[in-house]
């Protein structure tokens, strides 16, 4: 089992490890003894307030939130506040490769806690000082790398590292955002390595294409058979080891079977299906359901509302699965209805985070100016659309999401044309 991805990614597919059960010594094996890096890496988690950091026996979970210049720091301190909160013991740690991004993170933390009632101010103070420097991304991947299980592997530069490495797995998970999917799918191609399953970790559609990433790398990594893995998890919970439910999907069900055992694990589920389309199609199109649920929380809305954007949501995954070649049961699996209810119903996502912000005003140039994070729905919200269309499907939310964040439509005058349509049948078509 192979992973390539940013550094991000990698930390977020650390599934259900603690420190407890990925200590120094495994540090070393990886490494290799006497690493200059693991060396400095285990003087600066020494020294960290707190605890011994990543020299710590087995006990408290440890979460980690990557950061680096790009990163939002209101986004970047959320994520770390909403992991303190989840687990009054846990540790969590920030690690980043830029200094004056982490005095801008810290300093949001001190914002969003004064906002915060104080049994959460009490659990979110365990990151105070938890913050391990590094000299730059690559070094933040091999400090998440020292969190994952021993098959995790870091994305190499060197082509003859890269084939060997690819050579030797049985599987390569592409964990990197879906607007780079087909980049990534040339440099792999351009090693001349043996086809073996690419599996997608990212949702959403290709922007100006529209096509689907499992298209994408059809035309890219032609004779490479693609998995696609999606479903409702947020990492901090799963890397927690919360009990999560998830979807793999293949070309077929001994396929997808294959790599659910190849990664599960008694609190990491993956329940195997043979519908790539419709559980890609579900991954994409919630991403910008989920800026709508965002949108009506940020206007002061209340549960009414997101019940029905999360409900008209699924008709309209299920219309455009369906006009794709998949199948609208797949909408109704962790694919389509758990993720959803999961997204639209948290701000852990980056999604509906990003929807709450526009609706309570903020412009989205604002949110999108650098040093923003990705946010997914964004891009797909454009394709989704655009792609919909040639086919025919009737998607009213996904355009009303892509009208405000992608062609600069009024708010007050998007959401009335919305409530203005015509009243038809639950079950139109």
């Amino acid at each position: 089992l192979w992973i390539v991805g940013g550094a991000q990614a990698i930390a977020a597919l650390t599934f259900g490890v603690t420190i407890g059960d990925w200590g120094l010594p495994k540090a070393d094996k990886l490494f290799g003894p006497g690493n200059a890096y693991v060396a400095e890496a285990k003087k600066q988690a020494a020294a960290l307030p707190g605890g011994p950091g990543l020299d710590m026996p087995a006990g408290p979970s440890e979460l980690m939130v990557i950061a680096d210049r790009q990163t939002n720091p209101i986004i970047a301190a959320a994520d770390l506040l909403s992991q303190a909160e989840h687990d009054a013991d846990a540790q969590v740690i920030l690690v980043c490769d830029d200094d004056d991004r982490i005095d801008d993170i810290l300093e949001e933390i001190d914002k969003q806690l004064a906002d915060l009632p104080r049994a959460a101010i009490a659990r979110a103070s365990l990151n105070e000082g938890r913050v391990i420097r590094v000299k730059d991304t690559t070094e933040a991947a091999e400090v998440a790398n020292l969190y994952g299980p021993e098959h995790l592997s870091i994305q190499t530069a060197d082509a003859k590292a890269l084939t060997d490495r690819i050579t030797a797995a049985g599987a390569v998970w592409l964990a990197v955002p879906a607007q780079t999917v087909r980049g990534l799918a040339a440099a792999l191609a351009a090693t001349g390595v043996a086809p073996t399953t690419a599996v997608i970790c990212a949702k959403g559609l290709e922007i100006g294409s529209g096509k689907l990433l499992s298209e994408v790398l059809g035309e890219s990594l032609p004779g490479w058979p693609v998995a696609v893995l999606s479903g409702p998890s947020f990492a901090g919970e799963t890397a927690a080891g919360v009990p999560t439910a998830v979807t793999v999907a293949a070309d077929s069900l001994a396929r997808a079977g294959d790599l659910a055992a190849c990664f599960g694990t008694p609190s990491f589920r993956p329940y195997a299906s043979d519908d790539v389309i419709g559980v890609e199609v579900a991954g994409a199109v919630k991403n910008v359901i989920a800026i709508a649920a965002g949108i009506a929380a940020g206007l002061g809305f209340g549960d009414n509302t997101r019940a029905a954007l999360i409900t008209r949501g699924l008709a309209e995954i299920a219309r455009f699965a369906v006009a794709l070649g998949g199948r609208a049961e797949t909408v109704m699996g962790l694919a389509g209805v758990g993720d959803m209810v999961l997204t639209c119903a948290s701000m852990q996502s980056r999604n509906t985070q990003f929807g709450r912000a526009v609706g309570a005003g903020t412009a989205v140039a604002t949110l999108r100016a650098p040093p923003a994070p990705v946010v997914e729905g964004v891009a797909s919200a454009a394709a989704v659309v655009a792609r919909a269309r040639a086919a025919g499907v009737d998607m009213p939310i996904a355009e009303a999401v892509d009208a405000v964040v992608n062609h600069g439509a009024d708010l007050a005058a998007t959401l009335e044309r919305l409530l203005a349509r015509p009243l038809r049948p639950e079950d139109h078509r």
